[in-house]
């Protein structure tokens, strides 16, 4: 299996506060990873990198063998990199189907092109029958799916999920683990996901990459880091719940 993201030496600080340093790991095509670590480890600073938001210090990014870091937010979404924010902000004036088609409109030839794919994907995510809504009128639950269908709508080959379960209870956790799962399978998407709910980390990642003071102090599958005394200690704790 070929590497499809490939970070190297990534390091960012923000006026002296050092954020990441030497960053390095790479994401199979494919693959579904997790990327977890305790608040201010540099999880979120990382996939700005990644997604063109911020600029390393040093480092490079490459995405099916180009290199990316230091272009546009636009160029490499373009370029097949898709986002969700843990803060889910849709357009809440807009109905959830045309929410979608905003996505869809990046490489859809008409905007009825954009409708019928953005239709399609509302109907996979169990959000068909709600596309006529107001984007306000969602559930939180609803609109973390409906952050992901945006994201999805932009037909991207790997997909950087920032918390999609933040503020869940454990039931609607389990839907969205579901969904994502049936996303993985229906179309081979490469998945890169923040996330500090380690049931669902257990349940949808094959590997883990572990961040700590900026630094990747862990890697490998989920089982082993869970067992991990330097994962233990910094961030899991002795009786962490799985």
């Amino acid at each position: 299996m070929s590497a499809l993201l490939e970070v190297t030496a990534i390091a960012k600080a923000f006026r002296g506060l050092r954020a990441l340093h030497d960053v390095s790991f790479t994401v199979n095509d494919g693959a579904m990873i997790a990327l977890i670590g305790p608040n201010g480890a540099g999880k979120t600073t990382l996939f700005h990198i990644i997604a063109g938001m911020l600029t390393p210090d040093s480092g490079q990014i490459h995405f099916g063998g180009r290199r990316i870091d230091g272009q546009r937010a636009d160029q490499i979404c373009a370029a097949g990199i898709g986002r969700t924010f843990q803060v889910v902000r849709p357009f809440t004036a807009l109905s959830v189907l045309d929410n979608v088609i905003v996505g869809a409109l990046l490489r859809a030839k008409t905007v009825a092109a954009a409708r019928r794919y953005a239709e399609t994907i509302l109907d996979e995510l169990g959000l068909g029958a709600k596309s006529n809504l107001p984007a306000s009128a969602l559930t939180l639950p609803d609109r973390k799916l409906l952050e992901i269908a945006r994201s999805l709508a932009t037909q991207p080959k790997l997909l950087l999920l920032d918390e999609a379960l933040a503020g869940l209870r454990p039931a609607e956790c389990d839907r969205v683990v579901h969904v994502l799962r049936e996303v993985r399978q229906r179309s081979g998407i490469t998945i890169l996901l923040i996330e500090h709910v380690m049931r669902a980390v257990m349940a949808l990642a094959e590997r883990v990459v572990v961040l700590h003071h900026g630094e990747v102090v862990a890697a490998g599958a989920p089982e082993q880091i869970v067992r991990d005394a330097r994962v233990l200690e910094c961030y899991l704790g002795e009786d962490t719940p799985l």
